[in-house]
């Protein structure tokens, strides 16, 4: 599937719906440590039928807000820092919109390989390029 490009006015509108999905994906994670302690108690599978249910039900959690992510047009990056990027045009090359967890809208950007360390503050002057689909 062709990946989608967004405007930092088009992520912005998501967010909302990112927001949810990230909380869920994120304390799904922590909850999926906690429930992997339990289970697996000395390296070896224990036979807490509850845990071993509720292990299952916090994965199907998280995989739909995962998935909803992805339906945005998102790629969640980091389960812990709920971190998310979204593809987009800079300059006639393809970039990545980088969005975490607390911040109220977009406001920085990265090159495709240079990962959140390599985060830069969008400015005035930056100008980001979507598919001009609007916001879905």
């Amino acid at each position: 599937m062709k990946p989608r490009f967004f405007t930092v006015d088009e992520v912005n509108v998501l967010l909302p719906r990112v927001r949810d999905a990230i909380e869920v994906v994120t304390m799904g994670s922590e909850r999926l440590e906690d429930l992997a302690e339990r289970l697996y108690d000395d390296g070896k599978p224990g036979g807490d039928t509850l845990v071993n249910v509720d292990y299952a039900r916090t994965v199907l959690a998280l995989q739909k807000g995962i998935e909803l992510i992805q339906q945005l047009g998102g790629e969640v990056k980091d389960f812990r820092q709920g971190l998310v990027d979204f593809r987009s045009m800079k300059d006639g090359r393809e970039v990545l919109l980088c969005w975490v967890r607390g911040e109220q809208k977009v406001v920085f950007w990265h090159e495709l390989h240079a990962g959140f360390a390599g985060r830069t503050a969008i400015t005035e002057g930056d100008e980001f390029k979507g598919d001009s689909m609007g916001p879905q």
